[in-house]
Order: structure tokens, then sequence, then C-alpha cells
């Protein structure tokens, strides 16, 4: 298995450290997680808001610091890349970008996707929440502290989904547990990966994710019986 980089959910306050202890227990290589900035113990949040494509940003910094041949277009083992919910269009951003051998996606087409008014009304709501908490009643901001409240759920484009996938040819996991909102979306949009296989899993815990994504990686399926 090539190294895995892990780019955990938005919102997630445990960071990278359990998906890091999770596939170091299945991965032979390299096992890369950073915690996200405002998450954790990680660095302050930049501009005080988040970006769908923070992943990418934290994931370049690493990248500079010196790791070798970490993420660089002329890598001779591009790494497993695994997008957690938010985090899945970063990650979709560099599997575009040709920086990746394989893209594991946990919950992470884009999902809930939303109509223009649908959306707008939604960030009205997480506004008002985030000023006030506990006013606009869904308990956003009660359960998670200041700017956390407003973080982001997927990208809410369907069609950005489908072009997005569409521009993707690596080899393509995509994990989808009860808590995922793409429903029979899901499908269709898996059918548009250059190469993907769509994995329902009971849960999207670091340890089953890891679980799934080794099986996957060395050709076994779901049950760990050997794929075609």
């Amino acid at each position: 298995m090539n190294d895995v980089v892990i780019l955990h959910d938005l919102g997630d306050l445990t960071g990278g450290d359990p998906w890091q202890r999770a596939f170091r227990e299945v991965a032979p290589g390299d096992v890369v997680a950073p915690t996200l900035p405002g998450h954790g113990a990680g660095p302050d949040m930049l501009g005080g808001w988040f970006e769908l494509i923070q992943g990418a940003v934290t994931l370049a910094a690493v990248a500079a610091e010196g790791t070798d041949g970490f993420l660089g277009a002329d890598q001779e083992a591009p790494p497993v890349l695994v997008g957690v919910g938010a985090s899945g269009w970063a990650a979709q951003t560099l599997a575009m970008a040709g920086r990746v051998s394989h893209l594991v996606l946990v919950d992470g087409l884009g999902a809930p996707f939303l109509t223009v008014p649908e959306l707008m009304a939604k960030r009205r709501h997480r506004l008002r929440n985030a000023v006030a908490p506990g006013a606009a009643g869904d308990g956003v901001a009660d359960a998670l502290p200041g700017a956390l409240a407003q973080r982001p759920v997927g990208h809410h484009d369907l069609d950005l989904a489908r072009r997005g996938a569409s521009a993707i040819t690596v080899p393509t996991l995509v994990c989808e547990s009860p808590a995922s909102e793409a429903g029979d979306t899901a499908s269709e949009i898996t059918a548009l990966f250059g190469q993907a296989q769509l994995q329902k899993i009971s849960d999207a815990s670091p340890s089953t994710v890891a679980a799934a994504t080794a099986r996957w990686l060395t050709g076994e399926g779901p049950n760990g019986s050997r794929g075609s």
C-alpha cells in the first residue's frame, strides 16, 4: 500500500489523530493526518471562516515543510488520499490535479444537494445561530464553539459533484455511511468517476474506514473475499 494521507471532516474536534492511529494499524507505509486549523490542537483558523479547500491548503503547507516528495508533481509514488465529509472536495481537487494514486471519499460527495434558494436560507440560518447561539433552534452552535458553528457541509451543488467526479480518473472508493445525505444520488455520481467502487459502510469511524480502505486496496471484497 502507498503512503496514506487523510483529511478529517470540517468540524471534527478530534482532528487527525484518531485517523492516523486507525490507518497505522492497516497501512504499511507512512500515514499523514494533519489536524486542520481551528480543530483540536491544530493551529488557529485563518480568516475566521472555514473554506472547503482548507484541507488542500493545509496539505500544501505540510509539503512545504520538507516532507520528501509529499504530494509533489514529480513524486514516484503518489499517496492514497482519504477525504472525510466536507473535506471530500479538497481531496477531489488534489485528485483532479494528479497528485494522488487512489482516492477515498467518506460521505464526501457534497450532499446534501441544495437549490440556490435552499442554500441561501441555510446560510442565513447558520449565521443567525452563530451570532445568537440557540436562537435558530438547530443546536449547531450549542455543540460547536465560535466559528465552527458556521462550518460548511459539503459544497451542496449536484452539478459540481457530477462534473468533479467525471474529471477524476484515479481509482476511487466512495464510502457511504447511514449518516450520508447523498442517498440514491451516490450511485449516480459514483458511476461518473473513471474507476470507482461504491461501498456502504456501517459508520464513518476511523477504524471502519481504515478497514474498508485496506480491503479495497488489496483487492478484497467488503467481507474479506477476493474481488475481481
